[in-house]
This record gives C-alpha cells, sequence and structure tokens, in this order.
C-alpha cells in the first residue's frame, strides 16, 4: 500500500468544505447516518472496527450508548494530533499504527478477533490498487462475524485513478464494480443499494467559497459543478468463499 509521506499533514484542515461536517451536527453527518442505518440492522450490543478511524465521529457513538457495545478504532497517527477523545477502557480502544500490516495485527491482538461492523470511510479502501483489493476484502472477511457488515465509502464516477495536490491517490470504483470480484466473492451489496448508490447517505465535495471562510480542499470555485459525489456502502459478509 502506497502511504502518503507525512500523515500528519492530512490532518490540516481536516473536515473542512464537506456537507458532513458543515456543522457537526449528527442529524447532517452523512457518514454517521451510514453508520446508524448498518447499526439498526443489529439487535443487541455489536463490535465495531473503524479503520483509519480518525476523529471517530462518524462511529464511536456506538459504544458510547453504554449498551454493552465496543469500539476500536486505528489510525496511523496518534489520537492526540487526530484531536480524538477517547480513554482506553472496556468499550472504547484506540490503536495507532497500520491495520494493513499483519505484524500490528499480530501485536495488537486483532488476529482471530470478530467485529459485527467494519468500517473504512475513505481511509484505506480507496487508496488500494485493484492488485491490493482482494487481499484487503480477505481481510476483512476474515475479522467478520457471520453477519457481518464492511462499510465503505467509495466516489462515485467512471473508474479512474485521481490524484490530490497533495500527492493523496483515490481510486474511484462504480457501483457496478462492488458486483464483480473479487468484491463479489467476499460480498454482497443490497438491491436497494445496486440501484441507488446513496441508499445509505452521501455526500458531495462543495464548490470553494459557497461558505465564508470554509476552504475546499478541492480548487473548484463557485459556479462549477459539485465535482466529488460521495457514497455509504454497506457489504453484507458472505459466509462461503469459492475456492479459487
Amino acid at each position: 500500500m502506497s502511504q502518503h509521506k507525512d500523515h500528519e499533514k492530512l490532518y490540516e484542515g481536516a473536515h473542512k468544505g464537506d456537507t458532513w461536517t458543515l456543522p457537526e451536527d449528527f442529524d447532517l453527518n452523512p457518514r454517521g447516518r451510514a453508520v446508524e442505518m448498518v447499526r439498526s440492522q443489529f439487535e443487541g450490543p455489536v463490535a465495531i472496527l473503524d479503520i483509519g478511524c480518525g476523529k471517530a465521529i462518524n462511529t464511536k457513538w456506538v459504544a458510547d450508548q453504554n449498551d454493552g457495545s465496543t469500539w476500536t478504532g486505528v489510525d496511523v497517527v496518534a489520537k492526540e494530533k487526530i484531536g480524538l477523545k477517547v480513554e482506553d477502557d472496556a468499550t472504547h480502544t484506540f490503536l495507532e499504527g497500520d491495520f494493513t500490516d499483519p505484524e500490528f495485527r499480530e501485536k495488537n491482538k486483532l488476529v482471530g478477533e470478530k467485529f459485527d461492523i467494519i468500517t473504512d470511510q475513505g481511509a484505506t479502501f480507496i487508496e488500494l490498487d485493484d492488485s491490493q483489493v482482494e487481499d484487503y476484502l480477505k481481510l476483512a472477511h476474515s475479522l467478520l462475524k457471520e453477519k457481518g457488515i464492511f462499510l465503505v465509502l467509495t466516489l462515485l464516477d467512471k473508474p479512474q485513478v485521481v490524484i490530490f495536490a497533495d500527492g493523496r491517490k483515490r481510486v474511484i470504483r462504480s457501483i457496478e464494480d462492488f458486483q464483480r470480484e473479487p468484491f463479489s466473492k467476499y460480498f454482497e451489496i443490497e438491491d436497494a443499494v445496486k440501484e441507488n448508490p446513496f441508499a445509505y447517505a452521501g455526500h458531495t465535495y462543495l464548490p470553494e467559497g459557497l461558505y465564508p471562510g470554509i476552504k475546499n480542499p478541492l480548487p473548484a470555485k463557485v459556479g462549477e459543478e459539485l465535482q466529488l459525489q460521495v457514497a455509504s456502502i454497506p457489504m453484507k459478509k458472505k459466509t462461503t468463499v469459492p475456492a479459487k
């Protein structure tokens, strides 16, 4: 996996210019609503893993309900530098490191762990090349319980690779991609999502200047089209995986 040279720079001006934090109101937070919709499919406590958790405003609330649910967040940047306010206890766990590193997972006892929900809403998943995707899907599949859901974030457009000005790479996949291998080998998506990728909420990056004082991380100006549509896609774990 290719990574940004200085991960801390990814958080400079983070959450500026996008609709899910204008303002930081949960009711106006599409990523949070997507997690809420997925959470509602489970009865009783759940275990949730947030890969690339950042400030975790979209996921930590699940464990904050004190109903026996647990939250595990992973990020390559220390929580103090992200601004994540959480203390490790029986309910909340934060792990600093690279989730894709087998030694990291072994050290932090993630091998053999099982979760009801795994989220990767814009961290690792959309940075992977096609050659890396299957190993990542296989890993997520192995960490999910039988009826687990893997919630990913994708940019909706024709399949392509986008390079941001700061060097970040985003691999844009279409909704049709999720219905083909290697995705279909490990996961399946609902018919409602096939028909409408925004079924579990989505948002667009805003043109710069639309809100005073808010700078868009992308170089679009007022009057231009909203240039990126982003959707949360829940993928249900398949109980059997065909042999290669």
